[in-house]
């Protein structure tokens, strides 16, 4: 099997995918999810483009997962995927880096390659999942290894129709 640039759940077999999420179910880790449909933003959050969305999905998302998982006085260390030109992960690394100051907790950003961390690589598998769960498709490693140990959901925009 050769892989070059990790695993992507998007792109990877059938057959890479079972023993993927074979592994996710067997490490049990903990989920919380954030998706906002686009579609369903207000106009002018929609002029504001894509990077101010994902700036949105990021400050919803961690204003409620940090309380949960850090105290005010614990260091949290947030780690997230690099992705796209060098100035789309610029602009990418500053929003993510203005929603860290924003959210009522001592974050230490890190912007890492998801080939690099096997964390990421599990996060962006137990994004997959959800998303098809979201779109109305079949996808049998949901139930049994992404949301037998998802703690939240958030779909704040609401779901597409």
């Amino acid at each position: 099997m050769k892989l070059p640039r990790g695993f992507h759940a998007k792109n990877d077999s059938p057959a890479t995918r079972w023993q993927m999420f074979a592994v996710v179910k067997a490490q049990a880790p903990r989920f919380d999810m954030t998706f906002l449909c686009k579609a369903n933003a207000y106009p002018s959050v929609q002029a504001r483009g894509e990077m101010y969305l994902y700036q949105m999905a990021w400050y919803l998302h961690f204003k409620e997962v940090a309380r949960q998982v850090a105290g005010p006085r614990d260091r949290l260390f947030a780690i997230v995927s690099s992705f796209g030109t060098k100035a789309r992960a610029t602009a990418a690394r500053k929003a993510m880096a203005e929603v860290c100051a924003q959210v009522h907790r001592q974050i230490v950003l890190c912007v890492w390659d998801g080939p690099t961390s096997w964390g990421l690589q599990v996060a962006d598998y137990g994004l997959w999942a959800a998303q098809r769960v979201l779109e109305g498709k079949r996808c049998s490693w949901y139930e049994p290894c992404v949301k037998a140990t998802q703690r939240s959901f958030f779909t704040p925009w609401g779901r597409s129709q």
